[in-house]
This record gives structure tokens, sequence and C-alpha cells, in this order.
């Protein structure tokens, strides 16, 4: 067993060293990046009814995937416990309710945050040998009080693993508090990236501002943030205010933040110095070894850096489904079995919760069984549908299982999906999903897998009216690639849809604004109920309003 403490907690377990399971808790509690250890600092005692929760329902799950006998655990690893001591008992609080469900036959061991996500990253590559990048807004190194931020690992599948960068740099904590500093970004630390991802696009860069900005992200010791209990956060420099102030000529900039435009011309900067440092720490070490490039961490969510460091080194780079925190419980298992064999999560994570009712709904909401000629037609009406089916993803992006989909040719889809359903940002983009063999029909692409939306690629300009709604501002559009492998019942819809228009959907995540993706089936007919979703499909059964 593997167990995250901090943001985004996980639970990861191993029967055998072969079958993996990566359960992440906010799907669970119902509550965005849901902490264990913040939450055992902050609820004292923690509540009890929560670990109960917790332990219960992933030996439930144990047990349905892989029988009654799987409850013994012989090695546990945890990540990022926070060096607190008045934690500690709350924390054995957490462990008693494990034990009440698992035969636990051992001590935890603690593992370093980034080592974590190394492990995690690499076992899930197909590589045989590789450099494995991990950036990261910080971790915690087992049972210490030091921090890392980015490192360089060389690892390989007999087992090699040689630490060979250790670079103490600040980046992602920069590019997660810029955003602030806008009045069109406000949110949790974790969710405010992906926004200003989104809304750099409309910006551009802003050479005497890039001049001034460059010393913070090559000279981090004139930086730092606090993150507030909301998990919003504080930037604490006097020089960044003062430089944005004076360029953007904006009073008062802690009261008054920038307007729209000012706003994403920053982030277009900090964009820019955020590629360049990653590239220049990385290339010496990618011409060295001329090997291919594993990246993860928080940082590696970003798909602008992604796709520059794909083109910058012409090497193969993968990003893993949970290349976030969510992967580092399953990195710690990793550590210990070192698979010889690529594993592959992507469907790994929590069933449905509430899988047994689902004959209920079909009886009491007239449930209607369905083709793909017959959800086809309605995609191609316009209609949004909610899909569940089969195991939720392990990560922060729908992959397919838990997403909400629709036809990107209709020119206002985007704006239609906001509005009824979404509630998000109107600035952020929508990925499209696409057969992998023909992503280079539509997208400036390689052909490439990418099946997890890491990557940008340009829309081809003869299909960006016609799939205007996943084109970006800048043209781009953050690719998710299907082929058989990776989702066959996808694999076959997209198949399907060349019959009737092009073979692209609009995915994203069945969740509304500040929700996690949904888990249970009861909630997915809320938002069926309470929004204007169009239709429900579960596994085969459409359900309507």
């Amino acid at each position: 067993m593997g167990i995250h403490f901090s943001h985004d907690s996980t639970i990861a377990f191993s029967p055998d060293g072969k079958q993996f399971v990566s359960y992440e808790l906010e799907r669970l509690i119902k509550e965005r990046y849901f902490p264990i250890d913040y939450k055992l600092m902050t609820h004292k005692p923690y509540l009890t009814e929560q670990s109960e929760l917790i332990a219960k329902t992933v030996a439930d799950q144990i047990k349905q995937e892989f029988g009654e006998d799987c409850l013994t655990v012989d090695s546990l690893t945890v990540d990022q416990l926070y060096p607190v001591d008045s934690v500690a008992a709350n924390r054995t609080d957490f462990y008693n309710q494990l034990k009440k469900h698992f035969k636990i036959n051992c001590e935890p061991k603690v593992i370093d945050h980034h080592r974590a996500h190394a492990f995690s990253a690499f076992y899930q590559s197909p590589f045989d040998e590789a450099l494995v990048v991990t950036l990261d807004g910080g971790g915690y190194k087992a049972n210490s009080n030091d921090t890392q931020y980015f490192t360089i690992h060389y690892m390989n599948k007999n087992g090699v693993d040689r630490l060979i960068v250790d670079n103490n740099i600040h980046i992602c904590s920069l590019y997660n508090a810029f955003p602030y500093l806008t009045k069109d970004i406000k949110g949790n630390i974790n969710s405010v990236p992906g926004k200003a991802m989104g809304l750099q696009s409309y910006g551009c860069v802003y050479d005497k501002l890039y001049r001034k900005l460059k010393p913070l992200f090559y000279g981090f010791e004139w930086y730092y943030t606090v993150t507030n209990p909301d998990g919003t956060a504080v930037i604490e420099n006097d020089y960044i205010y003062n430089v944005v102030e004076e360029l953007f000529c904006v009073k008062n900039l802690r009261q008054n933040r920038l307007d729209f435009w000012q706003g994403a011309d920053l982030l277009a900067t900090v964009q820019q110095l955020f590629e360049e440092v990653v590239i220049e720490n990385i290339k010496p070490y990618a011409y060295r070894y001329n090997l291919p490039i594993v990246m993860t961490g928080g940082g590696a969510l970003n798909v602008l850096t992604n796709t520059r460091i794909k083109n910058e080194f012409k090497l193969p780079v993968l990003v893993p489904c949970n290349a976030n925190d969510t992967g580092t419980a399953v990195g710690g298992i990793f550590d210990i079995v070192k698979p010889k064999q690529q594993v592959n999560l992507a469907f790994s994570n929590f069933d449905l919760f509430d899988r047994h009712k689902l004959f209920d709904y079909v009886l009491n909401r007239n449930g209607k069984l369905v083709n793909n000629e017959e959800i086809i037609s309605l995609i191609r009406q316009g209609k949004i549908i909610g899909v569940v089916r089969g195991k939720s993803e392990c990560g922060p992006r729908a992959l397919g299982n838990r997403s909400i989909i629709c036809d990107p040719s209709f020119k206002n889809m985007k704006d239609i999906l906001n509005q009824k359903v979404k509630h998000r940002e109107w600035y952020r983009p929508f990925a499209p999903m696409v057969l992998q063999h023909e992503a280079t029909e539509y997208f400036v692409w390689d052909n490439s897998e990418a099946p997890f939306m890491s990557f940008s690629a340009h829309v081809r300009s003869k299909y960006q009216e016609q799939l205007a709604s996943v084109t970006h501002v800048d043209y781009s559009a953050r690719i998710q690639t299907v082929n058989r492998k990776d989702n066959p019942w996808y694999f076959t819809l997209l198949n399907d849809m060349k019959q009737t228009g092009l073979p692209v959907l609009l995915n994203t995540s069945f969740n509304i604004r500040g929700n996690p993706i949904l888990n249970t089936i009861e909630v997915a007919f809320y938002v069926l109920d309470n929004t204007e979703l169009d239709y429900l499909l579960i596994e085969d059964y459409l359900f309507c309003k």
C-alpha cells in the first residue's frame, strides 16, 4: 500500500506487484484537492467518521477488485507527511482506522516526495531507460524538513535510479502566485495554473516586464508566497508589486488587480520565463544522455512547456495521467516492486460507489439501452451528454469515463457548455478527443500518443472554423488522442462519427465548478436535473431529464 497525505490525497494498492489501483480520495470525500494531513492539522481529533469512511471504502473496493483475501499489507509507503509533531497523534487515529479493515504487518516507510513522483512516472512509461524530470511546487524529503523543487533522475527497468540533478528552483510556486495579481483568476492555488494557461494565450510577452521579472526566475532567494487556509495565496515580495505597478500603471496592486488584458500580458510573460528555465535546466542532460524524457510533478501539467520540450529536443516525451500529486502513492509501491512491464493506470481509480443501484435508476428514470448510432445522432443535434462508464480516471483530467461530451463543430458550443453546465471561466479552452492515427489530419501533430491531454497542438487552418469550440484564441488545442488500446468504446464511437461529419469530440470533466470529478450515479443525476445538461449516459443506458 502507498499513501499520499497532502493535497490530492491518494491511496494506492497492489495485491501482487503486477496489478495496481490508485484511489483519489477527493472523489470519495467530494472535496476537491482533499488533503488528509491538512485535515489532521485543523481537526483535533481528526474526524473519525471520515477516516472510517476512507478505510472502509478503500477496503471494499479492493475486495471487489481482487477478492476477499487481498487485504494484507506487507509494505506501507507514505509520502508528504507534514513534519509537525502535533499531527502525529491524529495520524495514528487514521492508521488505526486502516487497521480495522486491513491486516498491516509493517511500519510505515516514508519516501521522498520527488522520488515518489519519479518512480510513479517512469514505471507508467514504455521506456527501458529515461531521464525523469520532477517539477513541483515543493515536496518533503523523507523524515525531514528539507524540500525539493526540481530533480532529474536517470532510471532504467533494471531498477537503477540515479539522482543527477537536485536544483532549488521555485518556479512552480512563482507560476502559481502570479495569477492572484489579476482580477480574472480566483480560487485554490492548485486550480489557478490551469486558468493561467488559458488566460495567457490572450496576451503577449511584455519585453520590459520580462527583463524585470527574469531575476526572480533565476535568483529565487528574493521571493516566497504564503498560502491561506482557504487554498489561495498571498505574495510576500515588494519587488513584484513595485515592478508590476510601475509597468502597468496600477496603484496599490494589493487592492486593485490587473484588468483582463494586463493580466494576460503578465501571464504570457510568466509562461515564457517558466518555459525557458525548465528548458535550460533540462538541456545539458537531454543532449548528454539522448534518452526519452518523462515529465512529472505538478509542473508537468503545463501543456505548453511539455510541448516546447518535445519540440526543442526532438525526443520522445511522456507525461503520465497522474503527474500531479495523485501519482505519488503508487510511486511508493513502484519503489518497492519495480515492474518490468509498462503499467497502465489510466482507469485504475474508484469504481462507481453506487453501481449496485444502476438498474433501480434504469427502472425509475426510464433508462433506454442505446447504440452508437443513436448517441451520435444526439451529438450531431448539438446535445450535451454526460458519460459515466467503467472505473474512473486517475489524475486531474477526465479521459472519457467521467466526461461531458458534445460536438465541437457547433461554433458556439463552448459558450453553450459553459453557460448550461460547467459555469467556468469563458477564456479557458476545452479539449478535443480524436483518433490517434487521424490526429495529423486535423492538428499539427506527429501521430504520437497523447492520451492524457498533456500537449498542445495547432489546429490546421482548414478546420479551425469547423472546430471552433476546441480551437483556442492562439489556434491551439490540448489534444487527447484515442486508440483501440486506450479506450475501445470511444475508439469505435469516433470511427462511427465519420459517417456524419468530423470524428472529433469535445471532452471535459463531468463535474460542476468547484467540485471534483463525480463518482456516483446520484451526483450524475443531480447534474442532469440541476443544470442544462441534455442527457446522461451510464454504461449503455441513456437517461433524459
